[in-house]
């Protein structure tokens, strides 16, 4: 009897605290099906629960990785975060890092599932630095 309380116990100690997070997997970079470097064009963001979901546009400028049809010249992707100031009231994810801004440079990585490109889990972008022109042009 002692012996299965004290197992008890210890699954609520161990195993509660991975049940209260439930936070998504981060995902790795080498995961991404597709990588692009361009420019972002346009966010459209909607409010979902406690949460805001976003599709960004980037024009692609280069593609890194994936297969894509030779004519498309843009990428859709999705992305969502939390709403500020939002404690949600079950566990769940806490969403990926908000879109950049519009007419930002961006790479971009993202995985193809379902028909659509969803950003990586939870940093689906790095800035690229605009270069400076050079005064003497």
């Amino acid at each position: 009897m002692k012996r299965s309380l004290r197992s008890v116990v210890l699954l609520l100690v161990v195993g509660l605290p991975s049940l209260v997070t439930a936070e998504l997997e981060y995902e790795e970079k080498e995961r991404a099906t597709h990588v692009v470097s361009g420019t972002v064009e346009k966010v459209f963001s909607r409010s979902s629960g406690d949460y805001i979901e976003h599709v960004a546009l980037v024009r692609i400028e280069t593609k890194h990785r994936g297969e894509f049809p030779q004519h498309q010249q843009h990428m859709y992707v999705y992305s969502f975060d939390l709403k500020p100031g939002v404690t949600l009231s079950e566990p769940g994810p806490s969403g990926h890092k908000s879109p950049p801004a519009e007419g930002a440079n961006v790479k971009v990585w993202a995985i193809y599932r379902t028909g659509e490109m969803y950003g990586l889990y939870p940093d689906w972008f790095e800035i690229i630095p605009k270069k400076e022109k050079d005064p003497k042009e």
